[in-house]
């Protein structure tokens, strides 16, 4: 038997797609009867009930993932919450991982690490981990109609994909894009530049044997 916070927590993991970390689950599931400083003990206990599953990663820190099955059910139960709670949680979905991606990769950095093997290695690794978060964010910009941070997102994404020589060539069911071209005039010319590297969200990171 699940205590409220401990269902609410559960049901709102369910806008993960591969997984988070701590600070994401705090960043994104962290409202109303759910406390941020109470997610780690929440954590804990749902990954004891078998309903989480923590795995320790090199680094030391932990990466946290539900089953597809329990993540379906999760979803059930969220959604049947309403489209208000849903719509606010992927909207703080979308916004932790804009900002995580900024944070990952500023701009000037980004232009120093093309062609260096030094800090790039790391933050592609980063980048494999939350691929599909980044993806599912990317999503959200296009459904709800705030394309800016999906926009600013692949500006810094483009170098690594890359640099990693992954591009596919066929970007066509990533179309919507170009209804946004209307945007702010510098997030027009940046959208000039990310858009030729719009394939970068049809890669899909190599799985080791």
């Amino acid at each position: 038997m699940l205590r409220k916070p401990e269902r609410s927590l559960l049901q709102r993991l369910a806008v993960f797609s591969g997984g988070w970390t701590l600070e994401a689950a705090e960043g994104v599931c962290a409202d109303g009867d759910v406390d941020s400083q109470d997610v780690l003990d929440l954590l804990a206990k749902l990954t004891r009930k078998s309903l989480v599953i923590a795995d320790a990663m090199p680094e030391g820190a932990v990466r946290y993932a539900l089953l597809e099955t329990v993540r379906d059910y999760a979803h059930q139960k969220l959604s049947s919450r309403g489209s208000f709670e849903f719509t606010a949680l992927r909207d703080r979905h979308a916004t932790f991982y804009a900002v995580w991606v900024a944070h990952l990769l500023p701009i000037p950095l980004i232009e120093t690490w093309v062609g260096t093997a030094a800090g790039l290695n790391h933050a592609l690794l980063q980048v494999d981990a939350e691929y599909d978060n980044i993806r599912l964010m990317y999503n959200w910009c296009l459904e709800s109609n705030q394309p800016a941070p999906g926009i600013r997102v692949g500006i810094r994404l483009h170098y690594f994909a890359e640099s990693r020589g992954r591009m596919r060539t066929n970007s066509a069911g990533w179309k919507p894009c170009s209804d946004y071209r209307t945007q702010r005039a510098i997030e027009r010319t940046q959208f000039s530049l990310w858009s030729a590297h719009l394939p970068f969200f049809l890669w899909r990171p190599a799985i080791s044997a």
